[in-house]
């Protein structure tokens, strides 16, 4: 093969790895119209592919503070769960239905999401300040490293998703601090639940050192 031939394989393999990628990222968006044929397929979409495309399609919703894009991946028998410090606990956590979710852009109803780590003082916020002011403290679509049913970074606080979930899946969007220490690290746990026609959001876990 000649030098020229050998280059152009190499592009021509790139250009459609990109094309390749292009597709599978529209058939598991929900915005592009490719949803449906996200939830039929199970022999592809159950896979943990799939479940990595669901999780980056999440973090785009939150990124955008597009709460109606994020309802349309809310579990929608029981909504989806926030949780603010890793360990689940569905006694204090706010759970939003799916239509809640739709609306919150609109609404100005405040919840107690936990208690702030410096002064122990209850976080009221609404929806929309909660996911802006502290959820989203990191841009989580640049993660350097996703991990697929597995913790990649633990603190002092106790990781308990896999217990507090047990038939779901989940994947950990984990941001490594600028420090030598760590001390600034943080990640947001996304958890689904695969309901035989696709995959459903149940919980965001939100991690960072807490001492």
């Amino acid at each position: 093969m000649t030098r020229r031939a050998a280059i152009f394989a190499v592009i021509l393999a790139l250009v459609i790895g990109l094309a390749a990628g292009c597709v599978l990222w529209s058939l598991f968006s929900p915005g592009s119209g490719g949803f449906s044929a996200l939830q039929s397929d199970s022999s592809e979409t159950g896979s943990s592919t799939a479940l990595l495309c669901a999780a980056m399609d999440v973090l785009d919703a939150l990124n955008s503070q597009d709460t109606s894009a994020l309802s349309d991946w809310a579990d929608p028998e029981v909504g989806v769960t926030f949780t603010p410090y890793s360990t689940v606990d569905f006694s204090t956590d706010v759970t939003l239905t799916a239509k809640e979710l739709k609306n919150a852009g609109s609404e100005t109803t405040s919840y107690v999401w936990g208690v702030g780590l410096g002064d122990g003082e209850p976080m009221k916020m609404t929806v929309t300040e909660y996911l802006s002011d502290f959820l989203w403290d990191a841009d989580y679509t640049a993660c350097p490293s996703f991990g697929v049913d597995t913790v990649l970074y633990t603190g002092n606080a106790q990781e308990n998703v896999t217990e507090a979930y047990p038939d779901c899946r989940f994947v950990d969007c984990y941001l490594p601090g600028q420090g030598d220490d760590n001390l600034d690290w943080s990640a947001l746990k996304l958890v689904f639940l695969w309901r035989g026609d696709g995959w459903y959001l149940r919980g965001i876990i939100h991690s960072q050192a807490t001492a």
